[in-house]
């Protein structure tokens, strides 16, 4: 099977994404046997070819998902340690919201120092450090 074939057959796999903001990053919460999008939260889940998402998605952006050439791992913000990472969740207004976003049903009733502990300590477990790392990409420069 050629290069392009194996493009084509992978491209005609169907995509889940968000219906609100397209985004690709579908997370399943187990304990609510319920999936939602990693990025704003919905639950309103769809599928479609990945030609027709990546359509989708640039006209509401303006831009694709993926800009080949354009790694985010090569961010400042990938090299930050656990304890950089905390201190610059502390020191943006939005921190809260970002814990939403990473974890809709994140309890509301705790003050910033132990919702950011607990947030770690969930994001630790999970394995999603580079989720968080990629959300605080879209509020920090490097």
């Amino acid at each position: 099977m050629s290069q392009q074939e194996k493009v084509k057959e992978y491209d005609s796999e169907p995509i889940a994404f968000c219906a609100k903001c397209f985004s690709p990053k579908i997370k399943h919460e187990a304990s609510l046997d319920m999936d939602y999008c990693g990025d704003c939260g919905c639950s309103e889940i769809k599928e479609s070819s990945v030609y027709a998402w990546e359509n989708l998605y640039e006209r509401k952006y303006g831009h694709k998902y993926i800009i080949k050439g354009n790694d985010p791992k090569k961010s400042p913000v990938f090299k930050l340690s656990m304890s950089e990472l905390m201190d610059r969740l502390c020191n943006l207004g939005q921190w809260r919201t970002i814990i939403h976003s990473l974890y809709p049903r994140f309890p509301g009733g705790f003050g910033k120092s132990d919702s950011i502990v607990l947030l770690f300590d969930k994001l630790v477990k999970d394995n999603r450090l580079d989720d968080l790392r990629m959300k605080l990409m879209d509020y920090i420069k490097g």
